[in-house]
């Protein structure tokens, strides 16, 4: 459809009529946020290495578009900041994926948090924010209570729910080809949402919604209207 984590794949999410966006980030060499899912750069822009050894005004001038389509050659990697600014203005939610938090889950807290206080408008509705280091969740729940959280799971265990109720965690997200009907029932038993990633087929979905589930992550939305 567009390609992932630009700022023309955000846009084109509201086009499509959609209230709500994922996407993934990370830390640079000088403590900035970007959005990027991959560790290492190579897949999807001509250079080499890993986004922690460039600095966000070298990361922001990188061509993440052409490896989808030459006509995307103005799609840079974005900020987060940038990121955030643009959902603003079209009126899309978001859910943001902490990447790389397992180094040091206390710093990645701190420095989120820290940037969300001040890039968020006091009145303005809060991100979702998600990982799969339960570490760095505790931490951002113990530094700033009001964030709603997701902590995602590959499979949905007796600990994940425990963890999710005693730190006041807002959903469950879980991946698809691991979930079992006895994990969803037991996460809606506790009055908490689930959602699953990642869904590209109609048949799958509406199989999932048929048993309770709240919602999907998608790369093709298109395919399960």
């Amino acid at each position: 459809m567009r390609p992932e984590n630009t700022l023309a794949a955000f846009s084109f999410a509201a086009e499509f009529g959609l209230s709500m966006i994922e996407f993934d980030v990370q830390l640079t060499k000088d403590q900035e946020w970007v959005v990027f899912h991959d560790t290492t750069l190579d897949r999807v822009t001509n250079f080499q290495g890993k986004v922690s050894e460039y600095t966000l005004a070298e990361l922001t001038q990188m061509d993440a578009g052409s490896w989808y389509d030459e006509q995307y050659k103005d799609q840079k990697i974005p900020s987060l900041a940038d990121t955030l600014d643009l959902a603003d203005k079209l009126n899309l939610q978001c859910n943001i994926e902490i990447k790389g938090s397992s180094e040091d889950p206390e710093r990645y807290a701190n420095l989120f948090a820290e940037f969300i206080r001040q890039h968020v408008k006091p009145a303005a509705e809060l991100p979702l924010v998600s990982s799969f280091n339960v570490e760095c969740l505790i931490k951002l729940r113990r530094i700033f209570p009001t964030l709603p959280i997701a902590i995602i799971v590959d499979e949905v265990k007796e600990e994940t729910l425990e963890i999710t109720e005693e730190y006041g965690f807002s959903r469950v997200h879980a991946d698809v080809n691991q979930i079992t009907i006895e994990d969803v029932e037991s996460v809606l038993a506790k009055n908490l949402p689930i959602y699953l990633y990642t869904v590209n087929d109609k048949q799958t979905a509406d199989a999932w919604f048929e048993k309770g589930i709240n919602g999907f992550f998608s790369d093709h939305p298109d395919l399960l209207i």
